[in-house]
């Protein structure tokens, strides 16, 4: 039996207990939380329906055949995927990559022979890469992630590159762990690691909560925070609660 609840929750209580408002309490004997994470748009849509979502995508899509200069932020595997399909579908635009370490997708474990794949597929397309460099965005430029207007940016090495559109593409900007925060306050250092993320066994309980577990971005059990890692955890997840009742 499975019952969809709309709207927000306010708290998840150690004692089986998950606040709504109104104030109302849902209670459980289980709980997964897989909160997420936040990313910049338009990397990950804040949209709630799948209107909103089309809506903001055509407003991204626009003002990329607007501009004419194009700064990416951030050589991971989004950054490389946008760079690579703006490059793909508009080849007259200026497209910069920059990307803090010498090495793109970085946090992957491929082989050199990809890496130098990847980079090599990149400049045949005609995008610009500068490694080992970074652009200074301050932390309000960074949460808004997409903006539209031309401007000159400084970077670490001092130079300075005038674009019309930044995309930040640098990661995860935080973890979604705030319901967790509330039940922890008192065992913080155990549940959230230094990364912010939640910390979870092998079997993805929290260690302090064994009837709580936490899978997806906001979770520390995989460093790839990618779709199908959290499909893959949401299998075991489901069977090691399958295993407990």
């Amino acid at each position: 039996h499975i019952a969809i609840i709309g709207g927000s929750y306010a708290g998840l209580a150690a004692a089986k207990e998950l606040s709504t408002p109104p104030p109302a309490a849902l209670p459980y004997d289980y709980a997964i939380v897989a909160a997420g994470s936040y990313y910049p748009p338009p990397m990950k849509l804040s949209a709630d329906t799948m209107e909103e979502g089309v809506r903001d995508l055509a407003q991204v899509r626009a003002a990329i055949q607007r501009a004419k200069r194009i700064l990416i932020v951030g050589g991971g595997p989004s950054g490389v995927e946008a760079a690579s399909e703006i490059k793909h579908y508009h080849p007259e635009k200026e497209v910069t990559l920059f990307h803090n370490s010498e090495q793109l997708v970085d946090g992957l474990s491929f082989s050199r022979k990809v890496h130098r794949h990847i980079e090599r597929s990149l400049c045949d397309m005609g995008v610009e890469l500068r490694t080992k460099e970074s652009v200074l965005l301050t932390e309000t430029q960074r949460l808004r992630g997409f903006i539209e207007e031309t401007s000159v940016y400084t970077t670490n090495l001092g130079a300075s590159i005038e674009t019309d559109l930044l995309l930040v593409c640098a990661g995860n900007v935080r973890y979604n762990t705030k319901l967790i925060e509330k039940l922890a306050a008192n065992t913080l250092e155990e549940v959230i690691n230094a990364k912010g993320e939640i910390h979870v066994l092998p079997t993805l309980q929290l260690v302090p909560y064994p009837h709580i577990f936490a899978i997806g971005d906001c979770s520390d059990a995989s460093p790839l925070k990618l779709a199908t890692a959290a499909l893959d955890q949401a299998r075991v997840c489901a069977r090691n609660i399958m295993r407990l009742i």
